[in-house]
């Protein structure tokens, strides 16, 4: 606790036994006096009196004490609000800590790449240098090789002095002409040695301008590629601290595609040791057991009512299961070590393999709290033989009402003057065509992998049709109707008026 504080709630304690002993002393004088107010009675003025002198005593003390002491003064009157401002200062101070301390490490990545910088220009500083030691000895053998050209050249302007005094010495001694003339012939050969010389000197010097003045465009070059690199530092050092959010996200993205693609390899290694231990099995199975379901066969279906309960839904779903277990094993299908005779197994997409658990979830959060029908459907997720477990996958569909008792589906003729197996194939022809077609139009929910997939005329009712039809020796109008309400998944009961 502050020692401001803690004074004053010590001074208001203290205060408060002084207010009391003199309200106390002062009640009794003025008791003793019996002094009136405002024509009030003694004890009434008394007990005034003595409210007033312990308002008036605390009050004078803390006035005073406001009046001597900033800080009281600013406690008494900014006392909530200057705990909040101290609150909220406390919580920036906290987050420019934090803000200090992502900067620090900004700083220090920041420092490491422009030491990276500094040390590629120190490299670059280093190969200049070499460039223009390089230049350097060009430079001298250039000036060497033209001090000797310009030796060579005084060497060559002495020889054709020397020329011109035989040649002098030759007009005054003819009896010397011929050896004259051979020692002439050996100074113009070298002469022209010298000439060859020369002019091989002064190619090459050319030769060393030329690379000269190349290196002093690789020195020009250097230069520039140094300032860009400064430039590069700077643009580096700026671009930095926009780029590091992007760095962060990025980096987080990337973890998690790694960690998402690492889990598929995964399942995939695992689907591929599975197919692989199954191969075998699978293909002597094919060759000498016979197929009791087909891919994409309807192995059952099962209706769920609305409102259903989670508690209902995961409950009709087991059953869904058991009962497609029971139909299995009666087609001759068997469990394994690891699955029952017929088992939801994970399920591959495009966005990745959905476990049995996930599949199930799913299922029962579609169904569970429909205020609409609704029908589960159970099919083999692949040719089936006997002795193996059927695959299942699991799918739901709306299962609205389609049809009500009485409502007609299809109408057509029918010539009842042909024999009774003619009038049998008319009427499986148009319920085939017209009442199939019908069904599939008004969005009935057929039965996969089965030939009669909406269902099937019992077989008295169809004689009972034909004796009927072929009474009356004529072509009739016959017309189809929904025996019941029919939903879209229901199995279609008919029934056949004649016209």
């Amino acid at each position: 606790m502050d020692i401001v504080s803690a004074g004053f709630l010590i001074l208001v304690v203290f205060l408060g036994g002084v207010i009391a002993l003199v309200a106390d002393n002062l009640g009794r004088r003025l008791g003793k006096k019996r002094h009136t107010l405002f024509g009030l009675r003694p004890r009434h003025t008394a007990a005034m009196m003595t409210a007033g002198a312990g308002i008036l005593i605390p009050f004078i003390t803390v006035s005073i004490i406001t009046y001597a002491s900033d800080d009281i003064r600013k406690w008494l009157f900014e006392g909530r609000q200057a705990i909040r401002e101290s609150a909220e200062l406390q919580r920036q101070v906290n987050d420019l800590k934090n803000v200090k301390s992502a900067l620090d490490k900004d700083i220090l990545d920041k420092t490491r790449q422009v030491q990276d910088l500094d040390r590629r220009l120190k490299a670059v500083s280093a190969q200049l240098e070499l460039f223009k030691a390089k230049a350097a000895g060009y430079l001298a053998r250039a000036q060497a090789a033209s001090r000797r050209a310009a030796a060579l050249r005084s060497q060559l302007a002495g020889l054709r002095v020397e020329i011109e005094k035989q040649k002098k010495q030759l007009a005054l001694a003819t009896g010397d002409i011929q050896q004259k003339l051979a020692e002439i012939k050996k100074m113009q050969r070298l002469s022209d040695t010298l000439d060859k010389e020369i002019s091989l000197r002064d190619q090459h010097n050319a030769e060393l301008n030329k690379e000269n003045q190349r290196l002093e465009k690789e020195l020009a070059g250097l230069n520039a590629e140094i300032e860009q690199l400064k430039q590069d530092r700077d643009s580096v050092q700026s671009q930095l601290f926009a780029a590091q959010g992007d760095l962060v996200s990025t980096s987080e993205r990337l973890n998690k595609e790694i960690a998402d693609k690492a889990a598929q390899l995964e399942e995939l290694s695992y689907r591929l040791r599975l197919a692989e231990a199954k191969l075998e099995q699978n293909v002597d199975a094919s060759r000498f057991k016979p197929m009791i379901f087909s891919f994409g066969e309807e192995i059952n279906r099962l209706p769920i009512l609305p409102n259903q309960s989670i508690m209902e839904s995961r409950s009709a779903l087991a059953s869904l299961l058991r009962t497609a277990r029971i139909a299995a094993e009666v087609r001759g299908a068997a469990a394994d070590q690891k699955h029952q005779s017929a088992d939801m197994w994970p399920l591959v997409t495009d966005k990745g393999t959905l476990s049995v658990e996930a599949q199930q979830k799913q299922i029962i959060d579609s169904i569970a709290n429909r205020s609409e029908h609704f029908v589960l459907i159970a099919y083999s997720s692949f040719n089936t033989f006997k002795g193996e477990w059927v695959r299942l996958t699991v799918k739901g569909y709306r299962n609205p009402l389609v049809y009500t008792a009485g409502q007609t589906i299809a109408e057509g003729p029918i010539d009842g003057t042909k024999t009774g197996e003619d009038i049998v194939k008319q009427i499986s022809d148009f319920i085939q065509t017209k009442v199939t077609a019908q069904a599939q139009s008004d969005k009935m929910i057929p039965v996969a992998g089965r030939e009669n997939a909406f269902g099937t005329v019992p077989t008295e009712d169809l004689l009972a049709l034909v004796k009927q039809i072929r009474e009356t020796n004529r072509r009739v109008k016959l017309r189809v109707l929904a025996a019941s309400d029919t939903r879209a998944a229901d199995e279609l009961k008919l029934k056949f008026v004649v016209r």
